[in-house]
């Protein structure tokens, strides 16, 4: 099955007003200018003594896309102003309940003042009718802030907004994938899904197609790392296209590294590794209700590693293609249906003195996908629709040979099945502080036998106030597609195979409750538990032939599963010095009948410990630095912890036979790696433009990929002697100068 991720809506961006925008501020009787430093922007806030309330300032919204908002507002502090200074939101015309603050304290920032149910032309005004606190008191007016919450409202912008995913399947033994999200509020949510080796695999952070200017950019261009992106019109308001493309050239240096380290006997090598990917996606606007969206993905990935007697070269990669039209029948419904093709493929190709011989899975996949939404009002939110898969796969395809022609060998299996689902869910905002989703889906696989599920899901989410939440959620999930992985090896050998009437589907439930809290608007942490639960799990058996066997079902065995653990994040979200750190204390273990003499065992990417840190310091407007430390328990495997030679007639050639003891006794080294980096902002005539110096794993930890064991001979005898396992790593500590320019 692809791996499944929720893509969560990042947080719009606020929308900040202030009181150089004529167009939506007005002051009137006698409101001026303040002396006073910490302003926010260009314009210096205004300023009028307490009074009887005649005096007003205010801001309206216009053009303001209607949804759910948290109001902040921005204030110059003193002990001269007023401690009640009223703020109060209007609604279509209606006065809501006043908010008044301190002026007296918390200056210079934005503070929360309410969350609301606004529309266009809705208003904020603050008055000067406010108990004086000195002699002379004064009330305050400055930016306001206006920060999107909840879910989607009906209008076209939503229409154009809203994305639909293709599945891409990524490399089964690529490591760990895993969310690192700050949950609810965060300022600065991104989604990213990392592997094992550090490599940042997917980032949410989407360039939106720009239908009004012709944007040329290498973001960056750097020694290590290039990348191109050129969007701009196709018709002028009528359509757009955005067309990118990247490539790494670690390898490049890493080959001169090895080269230069070659006379050093204990020199570990560093395989090769590089990928390159290009994205395009066009968006056409056929009328004020339709819009079409076409997207292609093309991207490779590429390892080797040699040394006098073996070589071992690892490729994988995705193609995507998909189109989407967009439907608006009127502000509050609207329909997306999409079209994809996915192909996901990778190989193993290895070479053994004269021998060589590779090894090849994919899966191909058609979808057809149509999504309603249906937003009655800002309660209620509706979606459902229905989806259909074709899923066509190719299952350990083996080709041998040999350089004088006397081994010729191919074999592998093909299969298919059919994928389909119903779906219907409902958003609901009982009051502004307690907000339930639940939905239900009807999921089904058809190769050979039809297997059907129900997958209920539902989620609860209270506000105690403006700052605190508690969230709670249940899922069950049928995964009809199994990633069959032999959870002991260290080396790539997971296939992805499709259920059949010897293989049910796998099901698994999962609960979570969380906690957010918000302090001074600064700071965030949230925390939360979850317990998951997995059956029909499928592993391969002791000594298992997948690659080349027509019978493959008879090398798969079934248990159980569970995974369980808590997460922490804690973000600080202003000031010259930001960032936050994340950590996930985890157990994933599996149960076999057939494995380990019934006994549980840790899975291969079982990872006990997830820490990462993250801090960004400004030193002035045009130079900030950067940290990133991560650290993550090494993955579970198995090593043999004896051998015993077999020779059936003196003389002949013998078998080396392993003995090994529980599945997945052995870890990995753990995984830690330190990134510097200085970002020295420029100014050209035109664009803009930076330079960044980096330093990739600045302590040089030589992290490990995986391991092999490497036979050692009697140079004279040429009988074996021992073995030695040896770890194969990736990057060193890498230094890099990107300049990055925009015009």
């Amino acid at each position: 099955m692809p791996t499944s991720l929720i893509l969560k809506q990042r947080a719009p961006e606020p929308i900040i007003y202030d009181t150089e925008m004529t167009s939506v501020f007005q002051a009137r009787n006698g409101w001026t200018e303040t002396g006073n430093a910490g302003y926010y922007g260009p314009s210096k806030a205004k300023i009028v003594p307490t009074g009887i309330g005649n005096r007003i300032a205010s801001y309206t919204f216009k053009d303001l896309e209607p949804g759910r908002y948290e109001v902040y507002a921005w204030w110059v502090a003193s002990t001269n102003r007023a401690k009640d200074t009223p703020y109060t939101i209007y609604r279509e015309g209606v006065a809501q309940p006043v908010v008044k603050v301190d002026q007296t304290i918390n200056g210079s920032a934005f503070n929360l003042v309410g969350t609301y149910d606004l529309k266009p032309n809705d208003s904020l005004v603050v008055t000067n009718l406010a108990t004086a606190g000195t002699a002379t008191t004064y009330v305050t007016i400055d930016a306001i802030k206006l920060q999107k919450v909840g879910g989607v409202t009906g209008s076209k912008k939503a229409l154009a907004e809203i994305e639909r995913t293709v599945q891409a399947y990524p490399v089964p033994t690529d490591g760990v994938l895993y969310l690192s999200y700050p949950d609810v509020i965060a300022k600065k949510s991104t989604l990213r899904v990392i592997s094992m080796v550090g490599k940042v695999v997917l980032q949410t952070r989407t360039l939106a197609s720009n239908s009004v200017r012709l944007d040329l950019s290498a973001v960056p261009a750097g020694v290590y790392i290039s990348r191109l992106t050129v969007e701009g019109p196709i018709q002028k308001d009528k359509s757009s296209f955005i067309v990118s493309g990247r490539r790494t050239y670690v390898d490049v240096f890493t080959r001169m590294i090895n080269k230069a380290q070659e006379d050093d006997p204990d020199w570990s090598p560093i395989p090769d590794y590089y990928f390159y990917d290009f994205n395009a996606k066009a968006t056409f606007e056929l009328g004020p209700d339709d819009r079409l969206f076409f997207s292609g993905y093309y991207g490779r990935d590429f390892f080797n590693f040699a040394d006098e007697n073996f070589n071992f070269n690892f490729f994988w990669g995705n193609r995507v293609a998909s189109a989407r039209w967009a439907h608006q029948f009127n502000p509050k419904f609207f329909v997306n249906t999409t079209f994809s093709a996915s192909n996901y493929e990778y190989e193993i190709a290895n070479k053994l003195d004269i021998f060589s011989f590779s090894l090849t899975s994919n899966i191909t996949d058609l979808t057809l996908q149509t999504d309603f939404e249906y937003v009655p009002n800002e309660t209620h939110h509706l979606r459902f629709g229905a989806s259909g898969t074709d899923h066509s796969f190719v299952v350990g395809r083996l080709e041998a040979g040999s350089e004088d022609g006397s081994v010729d060998v191919q074999a592998g299996n093909s299969y298919s099945g059919q994928e389909f689902g119903l779906y219907a869910s409902h958003d609901w905002s009982f009051t502004p502080t307690f907000t339930l989703s639940y939905g239900l889906r009807l999921s089904g696989f058809r190769n050979e036998k039809t297997f059907m599920g129900l997958e209920p899901r539902v989620s609860a989410n209270y506000r105690f106030n403006e700052t605190l939440s508690l969230k709670a959620s249940y899922t069950r999930m049928f995964q009809y597609v199994h990633l069959v992985s032999n959870s002991g090896a260290s080396l790539p050998t997971d296939i992805w195979y499709p259920s059949s009437p010897g293989v049910k589907p796998q099901v698994s439930d999962q609960v979570a409750i969380g906690l957010t809290k918000l302090y001074k608007d600064k700071y965030l942490f949230s925390t939360e538990a979850y317990y998951k639960t997995m059956k029909r799990q499928l592993d391969l058996r002791d000594g298992a032939q997948i690659f080349g066997n027509p019978v493959l079902e008879e090398e798969f065995v079934f248990g159980k599963g569970e995974s369980y653990g808590q997460e922490f994040y804690v973000e600080k979200k202003d000031g010259k010095t930001t960032g936050w750190i994340g950590y996930t204390l985890s157990w994933t273990n599996r149960t076999f009948p057939d494995i380990n003499n019934g006994k549980t065992f840790p899975t291969r990417f079982d990872r006990r410990h997830d820490l990462s840190v993250v801090v960004i310091h400004e030193l002035s407007k045009r130079l900030s630095t950067t940290a990133t430390f991560v650290y993550g328990t090494g993955n579970a495997y198995s090593l043999p912890v004896q051998r015993f030679i077999f020779q059936d007639v003196p003389g002949e050639d013998y078998t080396v036979i392993p003995v090994y003891t529980e599945r997945n006794s052995f870890r990995l080294a753990a995984y830690h790696r330190l990134d510097l980096g200085l970002v020295y902002k420029l100014r050209p005539k035109r664009g803009a433009s930076d330079l960044t110096f980096s330093v990739y794993n600045a302590y040089n930890r030589r992290n490990p990929y995986f391991v092999y064991f490497e036979t050692l001979k009697d140079e004279e005898t040429e009988q074996i002697t021992g073995f030695v396992a040896k770890q194969v790593s990736l990057f060193p500590v890498i230094p890099s100068v990107t300049y990055n320019f925009k015009f």
